[in-house]
């Protein structure tokens, strides 16, 4: 009975021992479907990206439902107190606003107006990990049986308290080319077909100033994938990318840090309405 007893007691310090290690794809693999099992997410997000050269610094707490696409923001940076509400099919599908300066009084705005784009690289459709997921799914389907020559696992690190695994994407192959915009499109509609950032194609083409400044048969310059180089990392509890790190060809272009994260909390109905007793939109 003894020996019956070493001899599970061995079994059981050996057996993780035994498990295949941990590769690149398993993690992105389990990430994506981590991602995709969202069904609500509370957290901070710390934001660097560069805008015309310049890397600005915001932070926001934010709640969201992907399905329905549902987004609470508050922002600490910039713009300290500015409350952003927005649901789909609910306010004529605007993002409905508290500014937190004066006259203090509410306003609306489409999500892909120039007004709410302004000096960001995405839009309000874009909070929690409904974009990043995208961007990783097209990862897995271009790189395909090459995923490993441009996918690898680094060493892993601690995050805020939390073990990360840390993959890297590197594209050495990273260039520009010749896109032949659509009846119909706009920046962003080709930044969701091609998955190459928005903000780049504007950075990169003379003459455009914004999202809307293209016409159909218009040639213009895209990156032919969305980064260069992009770092994640990707916590070992629930597979999370709680950062992102991502760079052009000029350097670093944008990074993203999430903290206080809650996967899948409970959230009350109400907290997506302006009648929800902790925002300031019914006070107005």
């Amino acid at each position: 009975m003894l020996r019956k007893l070493r001899y599970l007691l061995l079994l059981a310090f050996l057996f993780p021992l035994l498990l295949p290690a941990q590769d690149a794809k398993t993690i992105v693999n389990r990430s994506i479907q981590s991602m995709r099992n969202t069904k609500t997410l509370k957290g901070m997000i710390n934001r660097q990206e560069r805008v015309k050269g310049k890397m600005e610094e915001g932070k926001l707490y934010f709640k969201m439902t992907p399905n329905p696409y549902q987004v609470y923001v508050y922002n600490y940076a910039p713009d300290e107190g500015t409350e952003v509400l927005f649901k789909t099919g609910w306010n004529n599908n605007k993002a409905y606003i508290f500014p937190n300066k004066f006259p203090f009084i509410n306003v609306s705005f489409k999500p892909l107006s120039n007004t709410l784009l302004k000096g960001r690289h995405h839009s309000i459709y874009d909070v929690g990990f409904t974009y990043t997921l995208k961007v990783v799914e097209h990862v897995m389907e271009k790189y395909g049986d090459d995923f490993d020559k441009y996918v690898t696992l680094q060493p892993e690190v601690n995050y805020r308290g939390q073990a990360c695994y840390v993959v890297q994407i590197d594209y050495d192959e990273y260039a520009y080319e010749d896109y032949v915009v659509e009846q119909g499109e706009n920046i962003v509609d080709i930044d969701q077909k091609l998955r190459v950032p928005a903000y780049k194609i504007i950075e990169i083409n003379d003459g455009i100033n914004d999202i809307w400044d293209v016409k159909a048969g218009q040639t213009i310059k895209v990156p032919n994938v969305y980064a260069s180089k992009v770092v994640f990392f990707i916590d070992k509890k629930d597979y999370l990318p709680l950062v992102q790190v991502v760079y052009d060809d000029e350097g670093l272009f944008e990074r993203y840090e999430y903290s206080q994260l809650e996967y899948n909390p409970p959230i009350d109905p109400g907290e997506f309405t302006p009648e929800w007793d902790e925002y300031m939109f019914k006070k107005k």
